[in-house]
């Protein structure tokens, strides 16, 4: 498993962790930016499971055309519960946090706040959770959350 908390600057993308789990736990994430989705963190790996609890976001960006400015996930499953995104903001979708997970799989999200993220002119979503689906499923078995930025 690859485990994070405490407080980083640096951009954080595993690669490879035990068990394909990649866990961030009472972690803050301060002013990191980047040209890559995921602005402070990127786990792209179909295969791992992701869990994120009690974990803060700020100032952090993901510049171009990127999702994610906090978070960008394409991972198997995610669970984020209680995260904090304080004025982060990407170029493309979900300016705080993007995750796509595999079709079947969790993706849930739930009691977390976004203050001040993305350009008030921006239409982008805030947060974006989708769960794969095939060209022949039924779209309506997506679960797609989304909080506009409200001015």
């Amino acid at each position: 498993m690859c485990h994070y908390s405490g407080y980083l600057t640096t951009r954080q993308a595993p690669t490879t962790c035990s068990g394909n789990r990649v866990e961030i736990t009472y972690c803050n994430f301060y002013s990191i930016s980047t040209a890559a989705s995921g602005g402070a963190c990127c786990v792209n790996n179909a295969v791992f499971k992701l869990t994120i609890r009690s974990s803060g976001f700020c100032l952090c960006k993901a510049t171009g055309d990127h999702d994610g400015g906090g978070l960008y996930g394409n991972v198997q499953e995610s669970t984020v519960n209680m995260p904090c995104f304080d004025r982060c903001s990407s170029g493309h979708c979900g300016q705080s946090l993007f995750v796509t997970v595999s079709k079947g799989y969790q993706n849930s999200y739930s009691d977390g706040c976004s203050a001040l993220c993305a350009p008030q002119l921006n239409i982008g979503r805030v947060v974006n959770l989708v769960v794969e689906i095939s060209s022949t499923a039924n779209p309506t078995s997506a679960t797609d959350l989304e909080e506009r930025v409200r001015p």
